[in-house]
């Protein structure tokens, strides 16, 4: 009998139901995020395989962990295989801005970016589960509108 009480005063009670709402609305945008990443994660999969090909497994599984670390508004890159068997990705904005990581089986990253007609930076870097901000900060430099 208490129980039954208990529900109804809860029915009853406009800022239980505000706070029910307001879980069910981000339960469905996190079940929306949630769907968006999987739907990358296998644009980004189809598009690596070719690459998967002509590269070292580790590489791959290095490239695989740099791409799922990215944040989610920087856009995706092309892909390709140097003769080294290093992973490139590269990302290609307006104004011929430019930006190269090179990654290697040991997850180390060279980076050469162009962000104006006058103004390069380059480095290196290893990648361990996270991008290295300065990386992600390039990224974004180069791909902005």
């Amino acid at each position: 009998m208490s129980g039954d009480h208990n529900m109804n005063q809860a029915k009853q009670n406009p800022e239980v139901e505000q706070y029910k709402s307001q879980i069910e609305r981000q339960c469905v945008e996190m079940q929306a995020t949630i769907d968006l990443l999987k739907a990358t994660v296998e644009t980004l999969y189809m598009r690596l395989k070719p690459v998967m090909a002509d590269a070292p497994m580790r590489t791959v599984t290095a490239a695989q962990g740099l791409l799922m670390a990215l944040p989610s508004d920087i856009p995706a890159p092309e892909f390709d295989v140097d003769n080294d068997g290093d992973v490139i990705l590269d990302w290609a904005g307006p104004d011929s801005r430019m930006f190269t990581i090179a990654i290697s089986e040991c997850g180390r990253i060279h980076y050469a970016a162009r962000l104006s007609a006058t103004k390069n930076r380059n480095g290196s870097d290893i990648f361990v589960d996270a991008i290295p901000r300065e990386i992600s900060d390039l990224v974004r430099a180069v791909t902005r509108r």
